[in-house]
């Protein structure tokens, strides 16, 4: 797999205007454009400066690719190890400010003016030419190397997981406002709000993904978006972060590959890690 970090200056200061600013606020976008790290070779030849729009005949079919043919990007097939790719939109402190500090700071300088996009492929993507037709999206050189996790029972990792915990509703469960649940909600899957619930999604998904989660601090921060259609779409999105513990190698490494929980092309589900107390 490959490791990316894209460094995104959004600017929040009204006065210095930013196009990476608007860009980052949509994970549909974002998404997007991402996808063109990944183009076949044949894009590649007849669109050489990415003017064309995207069309969903630029990606992989679900079939298998003739012999001879050439292999277009994996970005649309079932996540798991060998394809596709996952990405996470985090926020970064503000840079210092030469300014007197006196005075209560304007709104702009207490929000965010970078934001970096982690994204984890299976191919080694091709920013340069995902970015041709938009360098100013970015504050620096996209970094990128290759990740090779091997994992041993019992090691720990901190984590940084942003996700969307939801359940399923069954016949008998209780409708979303506590009351009786009308027969048009049944099979559909909601949010879940409370943090004692978010807790333990985040624990089943564990038991069923070889780890143990060790500590974990939850953070809502729900996440909205539109679509081609302008179709809005609203997440019950949540940043947990804490310690986890490996128990199943094989299990945990396919979870890292294949992220957790839906809502993955919206930048959720990508489980990052790091040696404890790096």
């Amino acid at each position: 797999m490959y490791l990316s970090y894209l460094l995104i200056d959004t600017a929040a200061d009204p006065a210095r205007p930013r196009p990476g600013r608007g860009w980052v606020r949509n994970p549909y976008r974002v998404h997007q454009r991402l996808c063109m790290a990944f183009p076949s070779r044949s894009r590649r030849e007849c669109d050489p400066h990415f003017l064309a729009p995207v069309e969903p005949t630029d990606f992989r079919p679900p079939v298998p690719v003739p012999v001879g043919r050439d292999k277009p990007c994996h970005v649309h097939l079932p996540r798991a190890a060998d394809t596709g790719f996952l990405f996470r939109v985090d926020p970064l402190p503000n840079r210092p400010l030469d300014r007197p500090a006196v005075g209560p700071a304007p709104a702009w300088e207490r929000l965010p003016d970078r934001h970096g996009v982690l994204v984890q492929s299976a191919d080694e993507p091709d920013w340069d030419y995902a970015f041709h037709n938009a360098p100013e999206f970015l504050a620096a050189r996209p970094l990128c190397k290759p990740f090779a996790p091997v994992f041993e029972p019992g090691q720990r990792y901190s984590f940084r997981l942003r996700a969307n915990p939801t359940k399923r509703l069954y016949r008998g469960s209780p409708g979303p406002d506590g009351r009786p649940l009308d027969p048009k909600w049944i099979g559909k899957r909601i949010g879940l709000y409370a943090e004692v619930e978010q807790r333990k999604w985040l624990d089943r998904h564990a038991a069923g993904n070889g780890f143990r989660v060790v500590e974990v601090r939850c953070d809502p921060d729900g996440l909205t978006c539109s679509r081609k259609d302008d179709h809005r779409i609203t997440f019950a999105s949540v940043r947990f972060e804490g310690t986890l513990e490996v128990t199943d190698p094989g299990r945990f490494h396919t979870a890292v590959a294949a992220g957790i929980g839906p809502g993955k092309g919206f930048g959720l589900g990508l489980l990052s890690l790091a040696p404890v107390g790096g």
